[in-house]
């Protein structure tokens, strides 16, 4: 007949076990609040600033006029840049500030002041086309990253070549 331990496991691992356990842990622990503040930083950069006074519809619709010339001219330096493959990622990032200086001026012409139900209705449509064109813009500037920039990175460094 055989003897069978209570405690078969070696009281060495004990130790090993609770060393890497707390290895887990602190592991765990920092990449859950690196997380959260990930998170914390990227909702700071879209939520816009606190609402200021409501503005007029003449300053809404110069708002709206600024917010697309910095658009186009955004989508026009794609084109220009030295990289275009480095300027079509670069513009993913600028593409989420941009939305949150759009959130903070609909913000603040939601509805504009002393405004007419059909000024206000003409703001609101204004700001959603000003949206719209600008995921459209990130369709493109994510294209033109991925397929056309390095095309185009690719045909001007053989022409410098052939030079």
């Amino acid at each position: 007949m055989r003897v069978v331990s209570t405690d078969s496991r070696d009281p060495r691992g004990r130790f090993l076990r609770r060393l890497f356990l707390g290895i887990h842990v602190s592991v765990a622990a920092a990449f859950s609040v690196a997380l959260a503040a990930g998170v914390w930083h990227g909702l700071a950069e879209v939520r816009p600033p606190r609402p200021k006074a409501k503005a007029t519809v003449a300053t809404c619709a110069d708002d709206l006029g600024a917010l697309r010339q910095e658009l186009l001219a955004r989508l026009a330096s794609l084109a220009t840049a030295s990289s275009a493959a480095l300027e079509g990622r670069s513009y993913e990032g600028w593409a989420v500030s941009f939305r949150g200086r759009v959130a903070s001026a609909r913000q603040r012409c939601s509805p504009p002041a002393e405004s007419t139900l059909a000024e206000a209705r003409s703001v609101d449509t204004a700001f959603r086309a000003l949206l719209r064109s600008v995921d459209l813009s990130e369709v493109q500037a994510t294209h033109w990253s991925r397929h056309l920039g390095p095309a185009l990175d690719e045909a001007a460094a053989a022409i410098d070549e052939t030079r």
